[in-house]
């Protein structure tokens, strides 16, 4: 995470989706043309090459964080486990399908 505390904190849960929707989701938050934001990534225990492409894809940007579990306890537990690492203002919820207007 950069030095500035964000204002919006967005989180993401992502359970065996399409890559293609996840990149298109993620792509969304990434082009904002709000900048003060960090991205929050739940993978609740998916599929190797989605875990894979969503670490590769937060390597190279702090404002998206990646957090793993290893066992799959549900959306909201994957929810509130997500709200937990927030640390912006306000919180927005997307889901891994969503695209968001810049």
């Amino acid at each position: 995470m950069t030095s500035e505390i964000p204002l919006v904190s967005v989180v993401i849960p992502i359970f065996n989706t399409k890559i293609a929707f996840l990149e298109a989701a993620l792509l969304s938050i990434k082009q904002q043309t709000f900048r003060k934001y960090e991205c929050i990534i739940i993978d609740d225990s998916t599929d190797e090459e989605v875990s894979n492409f969503a670490i590769d894809f937060v390597s190279n940007d702090d404002r998206f964080l990646y957090f793993h579990r290893k066992k799959s306890f549900g959306l909201g537990d994957a929810l509130n486990f997500g709200l937990s690492k927030c640390s912006g203002n306000y919180i927005a919820r997307m889901d891994a399908d969503d695209i968001s207007h810049s």
